[in-house]
């Protein structure tokens, strides 16, 4: 994330008017959306995909009546009884984090012809769950005053701008030098031991994708909110 968030910083410092939307048309969308057309087929398309290669052997053999096998069942092996079984089974976000090691979005099925009430309940179990299982902690629900005064106290964003600064223009710069420049007032090495530990770690966080939704979910849901 942090390369993805580097080369669209290049591409500003190449051609600033001709990317100055930043795709905020992406990052201003709800957290919960319809699956788009294209994110249906981009799923057939992964068939052909050589990254997918196990999984759509085990999807011929379940196309070809064998859909309906457990493991050992119809004496087809082993091997492939256990694949059309796994074909059946797995949850299409595990088998996305196991070839590509990413899940991306997470896709359901609803029955509308369930209560809300019902619907709600259902969900929030869900999402209790996968959270748990995909290793995808939650995002505090708001951002407020202190995590702000944090990442000005921490130097987090102008952090960014020297990290991402000398990855555009290819220059190396030290952990030493860095500490130097946002802490100038403070002991070098207890600067440079806070800039490896906190600051670091902490300003990569503020680029990902989850803090970025994070935060314009928040912008969006309580425009005129006070922090």
């Amino acid at each position: 994330m942090a390369q993805y968030y580097r080369g669209k910083a290049g591409d500003l410092l190449a051609d600033p008017l001709r990317h100055q939307s930043f795709e905020c048309d992406r990052l201003f969308l709800s957290p919960i959306v319809d699956q788009s057309v294209p994110e249906f087929f981009r799923g057939h398309d992964a068939m052909s995909d050589p990254r997918f290669f196990e999984w759509a052997i085990r999807k011929w053999y379940a196309d070809n009546d064998y859909d309906d096998v457990e493991d050992f069942d119809l004496n087809l092996g082993e091997e492939i009884s256990s694949g059309v079984h796994k074909f059946n089974t797995t949850p299409a976000w595990k088998m996305k984090h196991k070839v590509l090691g990413d899940t991306g979005r997470f896709f359901i099925g609803v029955d509308l012809g369930a209560s809300d009430e019902f619907l709600v309940n259902q969900f929030k179990c869900w999402l209790k769950n996968i959270r748990k299982n995909a290793d995808v902690p939650p995002i505090r629900r708001l951002f407020n005053a202190n995590h702000f005064s944090d990442w000005h106290c921490n130097r987090l964003l102008p952090y960014l701008d020297l990290t991402f600064c000398c990855k555009v223009y290819k220059e190396k710069v030290t952990h030493e030098e860095i500490a130097k420049l946002l802490f100038p007032f403070e002991e070098q090495r207890d600067s440079t031991t806070r800039l490896r530990r906190t600051v670091s770690t902490n300003a990569l966080k503020l680029v990902s994708e989850e803090y970025v939704s994070a935060l314009n979910t928040q912008l969006s849901t309580y425009p005129g909110m006070k922090h």
